[in-house]
């Protein structure tokens, strides 16, 4: 003797898409919320003699790849990249070495690593910001 059940989980595939969906859209809110706030400390600790440096600040659309969140940041990338009125360089030719070079007396807040620091020293609230957008977006509390 042989029964057979069937069970039609298709509603449960559709729900975990939608569950997939959203978990993957509030991370993308999340990271870029933490690049954002990564960039404003940046642009506040970015060394300014001519402006043009900071004039150069950019970020991405955070998005999902491969199931890992990106996003980039920086300064002087091909889009923004300007040229130096006062020494005539472009950014990008110097952007790394005032990053770099604790040999220059910058006038604080201005300082050197002006973007390797706020992202070291948020580093640490990554995971919660995440985790908060993403159970608020299933509903849950913060």
């Amino acid at each position: 003797m042989r029964l057979s059940i069937n069970v039609n989980i298709k509603p449960f595939i559709e729900r975990h898409r939608f569950i997939e969906m959203k978990v993957a859209n509030a991370g993308r809110i999340g990271l870029q919320r933490i690049g954002n706030d990564i960039l404003q400390q940046s642009l506040f600790e970015v060394p300014i003699d001519t402006g043009t440096l900071r004039t150069t600040a950019y970020i991405t659309a955070a998005e999902l790849i491969d199931n890992v969140l990106k996003l980039e940041l920086g300064y002087a990338s091909p889009q923004t990249d300007l040229m130096n009125p006062v020494n005539e360089l472009m950014a990008s030719q110097y952007a790394i070495i005032v990053h770099e070079s604790e040999d220059y007396d910058h006038a604080p807040p201005t300082k050197w690593h002006f973007l390797s620091d706020p992202v070291e020293e948020m580093s640490s609230k990554f995971l919660e910001t995440l985790a908060i957008e993403i159970n608020q977006a299933l509903g849950g509390k913060d």
